[in-house]
């Protein structure tokens, strides 16, 4: 039995097309619109909206970006991860991680 992951209590367009993808894949989608502020959200549902069927959350930069964000954490050891306030569970503070230091350095590498 597959875990079903539902995007509509997202109060968000989505296609439909995400049902297709891995449940893991699924699930960094869920994470990522989760946590979407105000301006990006905005700006996630104009792409949406103009692109409509051709509009891709995997393609999309936000997603790639969100993406090696998580895979600077997720190579971190734990006392890093925890520097972070991460936890493996594909929540965390992307703004913030994203503008430190240790990410940049990392993204140079």
């Amino acid at each position: 039995m597959t875990e079903e992951v539902n995007f509509d209590s997202l109060n968000i367009s989505y296609s439909p097309n995400i049902k297709t993808y891995s449940i893991e894949k699924q699930q960094k989608i869920f994470a990522y619109l989760s946590q979407l502020n105000d301006i990006n959200r905005k700006a996630y549902n104009i792409a949406f909206e103009h692109l409509g069927t051709s509009f891709n959350i995997d393609r999309s930069n936000g997603f790639k970006e969100w993406l090696s964000v998580l895979k600077f954490l997720e190579q971190l050891n734990d006392e890093d991860k925890s520097k972070f306030h991460y936890n493996n569970n594909y929540l965390f503070d992307y703004n913030i991680i994203s503008q430190s230091d240790e990410y940049k350095n990392w993204l140079k590498k």
